[in-house]
């Protein structure tokens, strides 16, 4: 969107210039500085419906509006070029017929007694040889016999220059009718070429059919080839079977990435182009998807990586076939920023994708990782049922993150390697909505300040990075890895491996009975998604407190997204 804006920038600025070039002598301006001023106007005319029209796709509020003001303020200046174009151009039709009516008249002296009409008798001055005179008739040559044969021979020597002009144009006209006539004949012989061409496909086509007619007849040479073929399927069947659940076997899995060129997207699109599981990456984005894909492409595994125009053919386009959509677009948060303050630009964002997936790819395992993911999960549900395609078996809130984060920090404290702990985090995806379960992990004895700390840690992790960053954005390389992570382990699970746990954010039965319909646990991955939620399981006093502060928050983050579809269908 930026190209077109600067190309009308560009065309604004030519077109001023044009027009000021124009009215500093609109009377011997040339005929192709009006139609360069012209074209200058058709094309910005196009452009501005162009960038228009690409405004009102985009999916940031406060970015489309501005967008819309420069539509406007283009519009109005479109609108003052033409009219000072037309104003100019009037000018110059008026100066020229004033030019041109000198020329025609102004060719005789003036006279007070001589009329503009040349012709007219009615008041000859009485020293004019062609009058009367009280002497009678009078044939000699008066002053003004002279004058009037000049004007005379000034307007022959028009009258012939016109003439020439029109025989020029009448050259041109019989030279462009010439030139049509050649075209017509180029034309017919690339018709005969055609025809010829069409005739040998014809006499093919025959070759062909003969062909095929000698082989239905020739029942030794078909049976023949039929048990040939039937041995080759068979063996080709038998190697298949060896192979299909190999690691090492190439999967023909498509994974969609929107909001690829963000902070989060690309590096997950990098580390999902390593994925030897992964076939084929596309990537959309609002801009930048095409830029992150070329250099994706460059990198030496099988699968290939295309990127989107950032429009709706392209996003469907990018979603079709799909097995795996993973939506990590959205704004960052900001120091000071909570995820609950992210809600009102990235709802809307999830909400439109969410739409666009519904349609084109209802079936694929879509993964929500634009926060707050308490809200935008329960949004992406609402828009899936009202197209009548929710299946709550295929629908995650990626929150991996947090149980990375766990492992890392215990192990800090406990002077550990972090790839041996398991920590257990269930709830949600925000702040005290997290609740890590440090008496199901290696650890259980942590107390006191220690574990508090720990405890915060895990929790408002992400703030940590966000301060860190000082605004240049949240937590995106760990979050990307989180949701390579979790993709990996359902393709895992989708290929055909059994026992594939991942703890992630689903529609839950745990806690429905208290109204809360999505709940982040341990989740058993299969090739249909959830395949089976294991409950939360032994808590102490301390962890229980923290899930009845969890479940309070997690309820209205819930209710908030269910209600801004309603509200924003």
């Amino acid at each position: 969107m930026n190209s077109l804006f600067n190309s009308a920038l560009k065309q604004s600025s030519a077109v001023r210039r044009d027009l000021d070039q124009f009215s500093q002598s609109p009377a011997t301006s040339s005929p192709a500085l009006q139609g360069q001023i012209a074209a200058s106007l058709s094309s910005l005319s196009r452009t501005i419906d162009d960038y228009s029209a690409l405004s009102k796709k985009e999916l940031i509020p406060e970015k489309q509006q501005k967008a819309f003001d420069r539509v406007k303020n283009f519009r109005t200046e479109l609108t003052d070029y033409r009219a000072q174009f037309d104003r100019l151009r009037k000018e110059r039709e008026e100066a020229q017929s004033v030019t041109n009516r000198n020329e025609l008249l102004g060719r005789r002296p003036h006279h007070a007694a001589t009329p503009e009409n040349p012709y007219a008798q009615s008041s000859l001055p009485t020293s004019s040889a062609f009058a009367p005179t009280s002497s009678g008739l009078s044939f000699g040559a008066g002053p003004s016999n002279h004058t009037r044969e000049t004007q005379a021979l000034r307007e022959q020597s028009f009258f012939a220059t016109t003439n020439t002009q029109l025989d020029d144009f009448l050259d041109r006209g019989r030279a462009v009718l010439a030139d049509l006539g050649q075209q017509r004949e180029v034309l017919k012989g690339t018709q005969r070429r055609l025809y010829s061409v069409a005739n040998t496909l014809g006499i093919s086509g025959d070759t062909i059919r003969m062909v095929e007619r000698r082989a239905r007849q020739d029942k030794w040479i078909f049976w023949g080839g039929v048990a040939f073929i039937m041995f080759a399927a068979r063996q080709s069947f038998n190697l298949f079977q060896k192979r299909a659940f190999s690691a090492s076997a190439s999967q023909a899995s498509k994974v969609a990435v929107l909001g690829a060129a963000g902070g989060i997207g690309q590096p997950l699109s990098l580390l999902l182009k390593l994925n030897p599981r992964v076939s084929e990456l596309a990537l959309y984005d609002i801009r930048g998807g095409p830029g992150v894909a070329a250099d994706l492409s460059h990198i030496n595994t099988n699968s290939t990586v295309t990127g989107y125009n950032p429009d709706a053919a392209g996003l469907r386009d990018c979603l079709k076939d799909s097995e795996i959509i993973l939506i990590p677009a959205g704004v960052p948060r900001k120091p000071g920023m909570t995820r609950d303050d992210l809600f009102n630009t990235n709802a809307s964002i999830v909400r439109d994708l969410a739409k666009a997936a519904a349609e084109a790819a209802p079936k694929a395992h879509v993964l929500v990782i634009a926060n707050p993911v308490n809200s935008t999960v329960p949004i992406v549900s609402e828009v899936y049922k009202a197209k009548g395609v929710y299946d709550p078996k295929r629908l995650f809130g990626v929150t991996t993150l947090d149980v990375v984060r766990a492992s890392r920090f215990i192990s800090q404290v406990q002077k550990t390697d972090p790839a041996g702990e398991k920590v257990p985090v269930v709830g949600g995806h925000s702040g005290v909505t997290i609740v890590p379960l440090l008496s199901q992990s290696n650890h259980a004895s942590i107390s006191g300040e220690t574990r508090d700390a720990l405890v915060n840690r895990i929790q408002f992790g992400g703030d940590e990075v966000v301060k860190a960053k000082d605004g240049a954005g949240s937590a995106t390389l760990s979050m990307a890895m989180a949701g390579a992570r979790f993709a990996e382990s359902l393709l895992r699970a989708a290929q055909g491996e059994k026992g594939v746990i991942e703890p992630t954010f689903v529609d839950s039965p745990l806690y429905k009975d208290q109204g809360i319909d999505f709940f982040a646990s341990r989740v058993e991955l299969g090739p249909n998604g959830v395949e089976q939620i294991h409950p939360v399981g032994q808590v102490n006093e301390y962890e229980q407190k923290l899930l009845d502060a969890c479940l309070v928050d997690l309820k209205k983050n819930i209710q908030k997204g269910v209600d801004f579809v309603k509200a924003n269908p």
